[in-house]
């Protein structure tokens, strides 16, 4: 759980200096779901092992230092980094969508966007969840609004351990927001 807290506070830090208080942007390259390295580290991340799981046994063996080979760890995350608020199934199916046609064609993940049916899928930034309020009635519908919105879902299989606990423990800690 403290690597998913460090990683929450470096994410909100980039989001408080950025332009549009916005979160960092998805890695371009297909398949990688995960942050632009070079937006965070050194800055921000100044330790790339927290993106890997302490119950990752087999990555934890492997991990070089990281003022040796730091991109490892970003290629090895245990997270997936969406970069997107994905509050509900409908969005996350969007998403998946407008990310395969995207990384296809090679461009990058820097906007908000539309998918074919309309549903905007909006890019993290602070106060994001502000759209997904449905009763403005409730003091607490913005908390809860912002709880519904993955942020760092584990890398499915990411643990190599027989324990069942030590990924639900991952699961666990993923809403930080």
């Amino acid at each position: 759980m403290n690597q998913l807290k460090q990683l929450g506070l470096v994410m909100k830090m980039y989001a408080n200096e950025s332009r549009g208080e916005r979160f960092p942007l998805l890695d371009p390259r297909p398949g990688h779901l995960t942050f632009v390295a070079k937006d965070l580290y050194p800055e921000y991340l100044t330790d790339p092992s927290v993106l890997l799981c302490p119950a990752d046994a087999e990555a934890q063996a492997q991990k070089p230092e990281p003022s040796e080979d730091a991109a490892w760890y970003f290629d090895h995350s245990a997270y997936w980094y969406l970069g997107y608020a994905v509050p509900d199934e409908e969005t996350g199916l969007a998403f998946v969508e407008a990310y395969r046609q995207r990384a296809a064609a090679g461009l990058g993940f820097e906007e908000d966007y539309l998918d074919g049916a309309a549903k905007k899928v909006l890019r993290l930034r602070e106060g994001v969840e502000r759209f997904f309020i449905t009763d403005i009635h409730n003091p607490s519908a913005g908390a809860g609004a912002q709880a519904s919105i993955l942020k760092l879902p584990p890398f499915f299989g990411c643990c190599s351990t027989t324990s069942p606990t030590a990924c639900t423990t991952c699961l666990m800690a993923v809403a930080w927001g």
